[in-house]
């Protein structure tokens, strides 16, 4: 397990390259975040941003534990909150939160706009359909994984909003949300016009599964260059 470097806040503008390959905790509206910098960073470049949605009980590590090898091997930047803290506070709404974080990072590293994807892992799923879908002026693509089809009832479906493409992964061995559940995320997206690409991770149940044994690094790379 490596060391978490705890900074009083994320807006670091003197951030070097003694931060690669380092998981930074600091707090961003009182929540605890999560932030990897991946192994050769430099600072003149523009790196994409993957914000993480953790599941039920789970921290902002279980994000980490499953991107961190992407990350070092693509030159992603990660950013993983920790609901615990978020939930703990009243009258927050979890868009503006999200989209705060996508600030600060912003405001701190040069981020490729192009490229800013969240992913999602059971309820972390539900958090990701909801502000990426409804903030695709920021969220560039969303792939969720373990969700269940009813995350997508009730959802404000406005005309004229940006479509941005889906990536659904789902357990084969899922004990808690069957298979056919992504089956349903799929044909309700595909209704409402979006472009949407799904993958069974063999052998995985409920958990985030090690993204490099999933399509979505290729998929982030090939699509959004």
């Amino acid at each position: 397990m490596p060391a978490v470097f705890l900074v009083s806040a994320l807006l670091i503008h003197s951030i070097s390259s003694a931060d690669e390959g380092k998981l930074l905790e600091g707090k961003i509206d009182g929540v605890t975040v999560l932030v990897y910098i991946p192994k050769g960073w430099v600072i003149e470049k523009k790196y994409p941003l993957i914000i993480g949605c953790h599941g039920g009980g789970q921290t902002g590590r279980e994000i980490y534990n499953a991107w961190h090898r992407a990350a070092d091997e693509r030159g992603y930047i990660i950013a993983a909150p920790t609901f615990g803290d978020f939930f703990k506070q009243k009258n927050r709404k979890l868009d503006e939160f999200i989209l705060n974080i996508v600030k600060e990072m912003r405001s701190t590293y040069r981020i490729d706009s192009t490229r800013i994807v969240m992913v999602g892992n059971s309820m972390g799923a539900s958090c990701t359909y909801w502000v990426g879908l409804m903030h695709p002026e920021v969220i560039t693509a969303i792939a969720p994984c373990s969700g269940y089809s009813p995350y997508l009832k009730g959802f404000p479906w406005k005309p004229g909003l940006k479509k941005i493409p889906v990536y659904i992964l789902h357990g084969e061995k899922d004990p808690y949300a069957p298979l056919e559940e992504m089956y349903k995320e799929e044909a309700k997206l595909k209704s409402c016009g979006y472009d949407v690409k799904v993958h069974v991770n063999k052998g995985i149940g409920h958990a985030y599964p090690n993204a490099l044994e999933t399509p979505v690094p290729d998929w982030i790379d090939s699509r959004f260059k």
